[in-house]
Order: structure tokens, then sequence, then C-alpha cells
């Protein structure tokens, strides 16, 4: 029999299990505007909505809401260094969750190093693509991919070639997959090249963000050119990954110099000589021995 307009009331309204799926569209990633938005809802149970398009919101968790958040607030939180996995995303996180989340890390321009790694469902070709055009906009330059497990040789290829457009200088992509040891050569020679370009992995004043970055073929902290400016006065040696490491200076003799007794302004004064003493120490000890002289004398 024929279905017309009075045997389709029926269906409409809160008996209509469809209706609820309207509720679970995300507007605001699809970039659509309020009429359209409102037209939708008007709708209500005639419209189908296809079981991606419902993904986009449903059973995401406080966690991811969490992190939506933040990427969009990014100037008010620390996203220097953005670990997707401490938010509690598992390995089933859909691509359509992880396209939105792109979308979301190339506006917030404070994020420095991303670890995107082991998204094995979320990252296919599709989204590797979204993640490089993302990627050129330049100011991510270290991540971590792991491993992209579903991503097609081609796709791999396609992110190899486009590397040298990114500001990309240090990275990690499993071999565990399609990707080949010819194209982790070409990914190799790519970034190694955009380290002429970006200077932020070995600049002194980012030490805070070039320390913690781990994980990836090449750790920056790593590089001579950046330990060499922290380099000691000549006949003492410090140790680079202690923390505070200018104040715990060791002489050639072995002897630690406590350098941290000098204030900022007495640092010219207390300027630290070969042997481990300071020129202030040692005039303070010659002024001594002559005290001990005159003393014997009387």
């Amino acid at each position: 029999m024929p279905q017309n307009d009075k045997g389709q009331n029926k269906h409409r309204g809160s008996k209509n299990t469809l209706k609820n799926a309207t509720a679970s569209i995300d507007f605001e990633f699809l970039e659509m505007d309020s009429a359209s938005k409102k037209l939708i809802l008007e709708m209500g149970g005639e419209i189908r909505v296809p079981r991606s398009g419902r993904s986009i919101t449903k059973n995401e968790g406080n966690s991811l809401k969490r992190l939506y958040h933040e990427l969009d607030n990014h100037t008010r939180y620390d996203m220097s260094i953005l670990h997707m996995k401490d938010y509690g995303l598992t390995d089933e996180l859909p691509a359509s969750i992880m396209d939105k989340l792109i979308s979301k890390i190339g506006k917030a321009y404070t994020i420095q190093v991303l670890y995107i790694q082991n998204f094995p469902d979320g990252m296919l070709d599709a989204q590797l693509a979204h993640l490089t055009e993302v990627l050129k906009k330049g100011h991510i330059w270290a991540m971590n991919i792991g491993e992209a497990a579903k991503v097609s040789l081609q796709g791999w290829q396609k992110f190899a070639a486009d590397l040298k457009y990114t500001n990309i200088t240090h990275m990690y992509a499993s071999e565990n997959t399609l990707l080949t040891k010819q194209l982790k050569i070409k990914m190799m020679d790519a970034i190694r090249e955009n380290r002429k370009t970006d200077k932020r992995h070995y600049d002194k004043s980012n030490r805070h963000i070039i320390d913690q970055v781990k994980k990836m073929w090449f750790n920056p902290s790593r590089s001579g050119k950046y330990q060499r400016q922290f380099k000691p006065p000549q006949g003492q040696e410090w140790s680079l990954s202690s923390p505070g490491a200018e104040n715990n200076i060791t002489n050639s003799n072995g002897k630690m110099n406590n350098n941290k007794a000098c204030s900022i302004q007495e640092k010219k004064k207390c300027a630290l000589i070969p042997g481990g003493s300071s020129k202030k120490k040692s005039a303070s000890s010659s002024s001594s021995k002559k005290k001990k002289k005159k003393n014997n004398k009387n």
C-alpha cells in the first residue's frame, strides 16, 4: 500500500527512533549555518543520518571532550607538546573523530610537538593527507605517528613526497607497516633538509621543549649543535642531562665547584677559572694568609 501523509504522521515525533539521530550531528564540525541546522532539527525523524555521521559525537566521552576544549582554547593551556594518548583515546578511535581532531590541531598554533601514534582505525590515507596539510602550516616541527598500519603504500608515498613542504625536522614512523625502508630514507632526508630552515629544534630559548622530545628517529637534545650552546668554561664540564647542570660544574681535577653562591650581579666578579676556584675566593684566601702571618710575628 502506498505511503501517504496521514500514514507518515504516526511515525513522526517521539515514537520515531530516527529523530534521535539528528541530536547526534556535530553541526559545528560540518560547518553548517544556523538556517540549515534549524531546518534539519525541524524535519527531525524525516531525515536518515548515516552511521558514520552519527559517530561524530556518539560515545565520545569526557576525556575526548576535554581534548576538544583544550584545543579550542589552546592559548589558555600548555599545548606545546600534545600526547593524544594522554587523553584516554583508544586504538579504536574512528576516522571521523580523527578528522575532527586534526582540524582542531591545525588551528591550535601553539602546538610544536605532536604524538599521534597508534590509531590504526583513525589514521587512514585520507586522514594522513589531512594531517599533511596541517603540517604544511608550519607550527609543528616534531611528530611521532607510530604504527599507522592501515595507511596504504600510495598514502606513505604521497606523505614522503610532501614532507619537504612542512617544517618537520624530527619524527618517527614505524616500519612495521607498508612504510618501506626506501620511503623511510626519503623521509629522513627531507626532515634533515628541513633542519636548515627551521631552528626551533636547537634554539636555546626553546630548551624547555627540546629536552622533552623523545621517541623520534633522532632526538633533538642529542644534537651537537644544540649541546654546544651549553659548553662550560675551558677546563670544566657539566652534564646536560641533570637539571641545573650549569650550577654543578666539575673542574679538570674532578672537584665540584658550587657556583650557586654567586648571584646574578656577581657573575662577572665570580668568574670561574681553571683549577676549580674563583677570583673572589682566591682574593679572600690571600687576605686571610696575610692576617695569619701578622699574627705569627706578634
